[in-house]
């Protein structure tokens, strides 16, 4: 019997080892590529659902308000973006950024992105 185990056991060894030597990607190289498959977000486009969800996109504008769930309002040129900050960088009104994320839909009417990288301009 402990024969037959032999081979699973070994196989087993085997699989988690090279699953212990395989590299995962590192924020910077999640970040690094997040930006450069970004593509501007289009107000317009995204508030009449023209946008699939889950697109990777980036804004730039003013933060105008912020809540306690973590959704600040992004003020761009053509309106109001909602941001969903999963970065858990603390924003205050009037900080000039950019965001990075992922296209959600919209909330209250307008367009949401879940941010999982901010930069402070």
């Amino acid at each position: 019997m402990k024969w037959l185990l032999m081979p699973v056991l070994l196989c087993s060894l085997a699989s988690s080892a090279f699953l212990e030597t395989k590299e995962l990607p590192t924020k910077q190289k999640l970040d690094d590529d997040l930006k450069k498959h970004a593509v501007q977000a289009d107000f317009f486009k995204m508030k009449k659902g023209e946008v699939e969800k889950e697109t990777k996109v980036y804004a730039e504008g003013a933060a105008a308000s912020v809540d306690q769930e973590g959704i600040f309002a992004l003020s761009v040129k053509e309106g109001t973006i909602y941001v969903e900050n999963l970065t858990g960088l603390r924003m205050q009104p009037g900080d000039n950024v950019r965001v990075y994320g992922m296209y959600q839909g919209l909330r209250n009417g307008h367009p949401l992105i879940a941010a999982v990288l901010i930069e402070k301009l």
